[in-house]
């Protein structure tokens, strides 16, 4: 007859229970973003070219989870709800979609190495996440657009701006809801910036 020990009676009982648990469950969203934009024409030859550097975000924000504020000097990271992939690559290829569909004057690129760009955008997150220390909760976003104009000896900045956007979200507000406002704020975003471009190029 077998004898265990304790200790290994105590692990044995461990694994059995935790074996015996539901895995928790993660929600994963992407931010889509409400565009009616229609296709650009087919980008003509000549026309200059953007080229998109890679989105940046601050440290709190480059992760998937999605991320609250409780408080103050209060945050909280979701280990529940969380992004499909890192919100620096859902920007980059929201930022792409929507200038590519809206470009009437530029050719848009977002890799080097495929033309001799005449501008470079560079995005930053500087702001992801709920408001839950308010009521009624809110969605927060905040972008920084540097436009670069690559065409001189030198490069210089022609366009350097903060677009924040705060929207109000319903009282139990879930990740899906604080999801789909960040959609909202981002094509408010997007459309902002596209006109700003137009005006700065």
């Amino acid at each position: 007859m077998l004898r265990f020990s304790p200790v290994v009676f105590l692990a044995l009982s461990l694994m059995v229970a935790c074996l015996g648990q539901p895995h928790p469950v993660k929600n994963r969203f992407i931010i889509t973003v409400p565009d009616e934009t229609p296709s650009a024409a087919v980008n003509a030859a000549g026309r200059p070219t953007l080229l998109l550097g890679a989105v940046t975000s601050a440290p709190a924000y480059d992760g998937r989870g999605l991320v609250y504020r409780l408080g103050p000097d209060r945050y909280e990271s979701d280990f529940y709800n969380e992004f499909l992939v890192p919100p620096t690559r859902l920007l980059a290829e929201a930022l792409a979609d929507r200038l590519t569909r809206a470009g009437k004057r530029l050719r848009v690129a977002a890799a080097p190495g495929l033309a001799v760009a005449d501008f470079g955008l560079e995005t930053h997150i500087q702001d992801l996440y709920g408001d839950f220390s308010l009521a009624p909760p809110r969605a927060v976003l905040a972008l920084r657009f540097t436009l670069n104009d690559l065409r001189p000896i030198a490069a210089k900045v022609i366009l350097d701006r903060l677009y924040p956007c705060r929207r109000s979200l319903p009282e139990g507000a879930r990740a899906a809801d604080l999801v789909a406002a960040y959609g909202l704020c981002l094509n408010d975003i997007l459309n902002d910036l596209a006109r700003d471009m137009d005006l700065a190029i």
